[in-house]
């Protein structure tokens, strides 16, 4: 589960930063077309027209924002990859074929011919370690 979770983050963190950059383009778009915000005045003394256009000084600042959360989510996607390598790699240090097992089963998702496959097993024996191994109920909050 640990693997699969952190693999999941990682897509999420990788479509905020694709939304993000989308966002940051969109606005930059914006910043060439020049600064807005400056709209005729009615009589009441309020200006009137279109709304949503922003002046230069907002601008910047959006796209400074923009800048900071695509760092931070490039830093969570960096941190989480090591997370996962770690995680990954971590296999050779398990001792013992049930602890192997239970890993592949439980937290990478492998079906049991692919452990099989991955540690030289017949699918059998496999089958043994994994009965012997009951598997953890996941709970999502």
């Amino acid at each position: 589960m640990i693997g699969m979770d952190l693999q999941a983050q990682i897509d999420i963190h990788n479509g905020r930063m694709q939304m993000l950059i989308t966002e940051k383009e969109y606005t930059l778009k914006k910043l060439y077309r020049g600064p807005a915000g400056y709209k005729p005045v009615d009589w009441s003394g309020m200006p009137h027209g279109s709304g949503g256009d922003h002046t230069l000084d907002i601008i910047i600042k959006e796209l400074e924002q923009y800048s900071h959360m695509i760092e931070l989510e490039q830093w969570a996607i960096e941190s989480l990859t090591k997370q996962l390598d770690i995680i990954n790699n971590s296999i050779s240090l398990l001792e013992g074929i049930d602890a192997k097992v239970k890993y592949l089963r439980d937290y990478k998702g492998f079906k049991l011919q692919e452990i099989a496959d991955k540690l030289g097993y017949s699918l059998d024996r496999i089958k043994q370690i994994s009965c012997r191994n009951v598997k953890e109920p996941k709970i999502y909050l």
